[in-house]
């Protein structure tokens, strides 16, 4: 354990990296059923982008109901101009979801702000802060220094849901090319299962 915590201090509060990208394995856990996925996450707070991709569209509620899947594909989020997009590679479709105004914007870098600190974790050997913000709790390595700090993973627990992310990879950097609209999302549908409810009042944030 850190000398730090040895003496009952708790660690300087997290700072949420404002550009990123990471490739992760999610773990997600319903009463119903259990499922796994790789993927990759994109962020820039800075202009406000995001793009989530899942080998396994149907690990993601709005991806699996966002459009008909007839057969599990590749489903990504696109946070693009404050507008949330389903992009559905494989099958050459996407759709429009909601947007910033519905709360489905690119995560804030600043969400973290007043996360309890839970303690200490060991993740795959290199040990680790958590934070509980919401039941949402944030893994990052343990060093003093909050900006060099490198994210680990997300855990969300939510009624009838366990998420897991665990980041296999992390970059302060996005490749170039991260962030272009395809084609299909010029003109898209609006994207049918959940996405209705969040386009109106809704002011609860998608989850990165």
């Amino acid at each position: 354990m850190l000398a730090a915590l040895a003496l009952g201090q708790t660690p300087s509060p997290p700072q949420y990296p404002p550009v990123f990208s990471v490739q992760f394995f999610e773990t997600q856990l319903t009463a119903a059923s259990n499922s796994t996925t790789y993927g990759q996450n994109f962020y820039d707070s800075t202009r406000g982008l995001l793009r989530q991709d899942r080998f396994s569209g149907l690990t993601d509620v709005m991806c699996a109901t966002g459009l008909p899947m007839t057969s599990d594909t590749m489903c990504s989020h696109l946070v693009i101009n404050d507008m949330r997009y389903l992009y559905y590679p494989a099958l050459n479709s996407c759709c429009y979801c909601c947007n910033s105004t519905d709360g489905c914007g690119a995560l804030n870098q600043t969400w973290l702000t007043g996360a309890q600190y839970v303690g200490t974790d060991i993740i795959y050997g290199t040990q680790a802060y958590v934070w509980n913000q919401s039941n949402n709790f944030y893994y990052e390595t343990a060093v003093p220094t909050p900006t060099q700090r490198t994210p680990l993973g997300l855990f969300r627990e939510q009624p009838g849901l366990l998420d897991y992310f665990e980041y296999l990879t992390f970059a302060p950097y996005n490749p170039i090319t991260a962030f272009v609209l395809p084609n299909e999302c010029a003109s898209p549908p609006l994207c049918g299962g959940i996405c209705p409810i969040f386009r109106g009042p809704s002011t609860t944030p998608v989850e990165l």
